[in-house]
């Protein structure tokens, strides 16, 4: 779901045959960013009062930079099998000083 801007597209995470876990985007497309990053995190998706979307307290990971000129991208998730469960994967403008959450998404089995 969109967050600061408008953010679309979808996204796989799995465990490949040699072990290794890769999320991959498809169809992705948010806002320009010069430092965009993929956040895998522990919280799920909550409305705050405002009516904005936010993640809960808990661990949050990054994973990767994303280019926001790819629709489709695939990157590896290194040391996914030291992380706690993950409910939510977020696309964060990662400028100082708000850390923007561009778009998230609650992930499910």
């Amino acid at each position: 779901m969109s967050q600061q801007t408008e953010t679309t597209g979808s996204v796989l995470i799995e465990r490949r045959s040699d072990g290794s876990t890769w999320a991959t985007l498809t169809g992705f497309s948010t806002g320009h960013s010069t430092n965009l990053r993929l956040q895998l995190k522990e919280g799920a998706l909550e409305q705050d009062d405002s009516g904005a979307w936010v993640d809960t307290a808990g661990y949050s990971f990054d994973i990767a930079a994303l280019d926001p000129a790819q629709p489709d991208q695939e990157v590896t998730i290194p040391a996914a099998h030291t992380m706690p469960a993950i409910n939510t994967l977020t696309v964060t403008d990662y400028v100082s000083p708000n850390f923007p959450s561009f778009g998230s998404v609650a992930l499910s089995r």
